[in-house]
């Protein structure tokens, strides 16, 4: 979920201003007038969405033994459901970025790596850069991760990458010698990186609620945790899909 720029959002409809800028004009003659800029601001509005659970406890569960605490799971799972389901619209998003050819990070020739990630990340990160953007991010699936910090142009040759720690786990990773921040997720499709600017992407967070009932009618209690939110790349030329980085 930190993956992208979180903005809280009090109301259900968001208006995001993208701003365009201009360049500073250069080697003014002496008395000449100096040029007018302006930049120009395009308005783009959201909508947020609902994201809900809803479960219930029969008062027939409570008249049978059970090793355990049932309700307690099933609220605990709401929880943590409702991070991955976050989780799980950021990296949708994520992937409708422009895509780029890129090579397999895990192609191997002699004993040594075929295709260096630092070269491809440079190149993409030229263009970011050309948008106005700062590539400071990186999303990747555990497998691409794995290619990556085992390649022998990042391993052992131009830097010393840190051991691959909790495979499959979700986790936020730092290697030496590299500017990004890496989200190592498998929610992201393993066969691609995504580089960007952490700001070209939001995550409008609106209101939540939870709440508990009593139907008497039907005989249970239940229990509802609402969660309004969207996610959007709203700077597009500063977020660019990677393809083909692990095969």
């Amino acid at each position: 979920q930190n993956a992208a720029t979180t903005i809280p959002t009090p109301y259900l409809d968001v208006r995001v201003d993208t701003w365009s800028g201009f360049d500073v004009a250069e080697d003014i003659k002496i008395g000449a007038q100096i040029p007018t800029s302006q930049g120009s601001f395009a308005a783009t509005t959201y909508t947020l969405k609902l994201n809900a659970a809803h479960i219930a406890r029969y008062d027939e569960l409570d008249m049978r033994p059970h090793y355990w605490d049932i309700w307690r799971t099933n609220l605990e799972n709401i929880a943590r459901r409702m991070v991955k389901k976050k989780a799980q619209l950021i990296g949708t998003e994520l992937e409708t970025a422009t895509g780029v050819s890129g090579a397999d990070w895990g192609v191997v020739a002699s004993g040594l790596s075929t295709n260096n990630p630092l070269d491809l990340l440079g190149t993409v990160s030229d263009t970011i850069i050309s948008n106005d953007g700062n590539p400071d991010t990186v999303a990747v699936g555990d497998r691409a991760y794995r290619d990556l910090v085992s390649n022998t142009f990042v391993h052992g040759t131009s830097q010393n990458a840190p051991a691959q720690n909790a495979p499959g786990a979700a986790k936020i990773v730092n290697i030496p010698g590299f500017s990004y921040t890496f989200y190592v997720d498998n929610l992201i499709t393993n066969t691609v990186a995504i580089l960007y600017d952490k700001q070209a992407i939001a995550a409008f967070q609106g209101p939540t609620s939870t709440a508990a009932y009593r139907d008497a009618l039907h005989r249970f209690d239940g229990y509802i945790a609402t969660d309004y939110f969207l996610t959007k790349i709203t700077q597009s030329g500063k977020i660019r899909k990677i393809t083909g980085v692990s095969a």
